[in-house]
């Protein structure tokens, strides 16, 4: 089932990153901030970090699209 889902999001996220430029450079501010996590072995960092890493594709969305759900 994760396998399915990452197959699925991965082409999601690739192609709104491709429309939005701010939400690729956030991203991309996350993956080095994990990095320094991951050096500093800061899991609490590391886990606040994934919190809204994870939040980005949301944010691609439509806001009226969001409400109907």
């Amino acid at each position: 089932m994760l396998s399915s889902l990452e197959e699925t999001s991965a082409v999601y996220v690739t192609q709104g990153q491709r429309w939005h430029a701010e939400i690729r450079r956030r991203a991309n501010e996350h993956h080095q901030e994990l990095v320094q996590a991951w050096r500093q072995r800061d899991a609490d960092a590391a886990i606040s970090i994934m919190s809204g890493h994870a939040a980005l594709p949301i944010e691609m969305t439509d806001p009226e699209e969001r409400r109907a759900s």
